[in-house]
């Protein structure tokens, strides 16, 4: 399912690796921010959004989107268009800016993160939408089903924990 993806490469890798990736530049980029604006226990470590969000859920459904890809393999002529992964890369694009602007977060500490966030948006947007058409048009184990629902529970979980408890970080001095 990840033909004519750019990120097909990092979707071949284990998905422990791909997990602990995910997690080293999401929550990393975050720590570091943290670390520049004298933040770490007032936000990073106080917030639910990052410290289960970032710290947690996102490498998971890192994992489980690597999963499902090595384990479903094959693909449906229009997933594997290269339309399909311009479009959702567009569209991650505009949430990632959108998102930096909405928190103030435009400037060079925070631009890791803001790049982060554009990397799983894009992911979790193509996974979802991919596995929403092979759960309409397809036909997808039990397993595979559970595992699409889950992404899309732990992705509304996250925006949601955004929502509520969002990353106010101090401004940098």
């Amino acid at each position: 399912m990840t033909q004519g993806d750019f990120l097909k490469s990092l979707f071949d890798l284990s998905p422990f690796l791909v997990a602990f990736l995910i997690w080293i530049w999401g929550f990393g980029s975050l720590v570091i921010y943290g670390i520049k604006t004298k933040a770490v226990k007032s936000v990073v470590l106080k917030t639910p959004g990052i410290i289960v969000g970032d710290f947690f859920v996102i490498p998971t459904l890192g994992f489980l989107i690597t999963y499902f890809y090595q384990t479903i393999g094959n693909s449906l002529p229009v997933t594997a268009s290269p339309y399909w992964s311009m479009i959702t890369c567009l569209i991650a694009l505009l949430l990632a800016a959108i998102s930096a602007i909405r928190f103030d977060l435009v400037n060079r500490w925070f631009f890791p993160h803001i790049i982060f966030y554009w990397f799983m948006s894009y992911i979790l947007l193509t996974f979802l939408t991919k596995g929403l058409y092979r759960l309409i048009f397809g036909e997808l184990a039990l397993g595979l089903r559970i595992i699409w629902l889950l992404v899309l529970i732990g992705t509304l979980a996250h925006i949601i924990m955004g929502i509520v408890w969002s990353k106010k970080f101090p401004p940098l001095e």
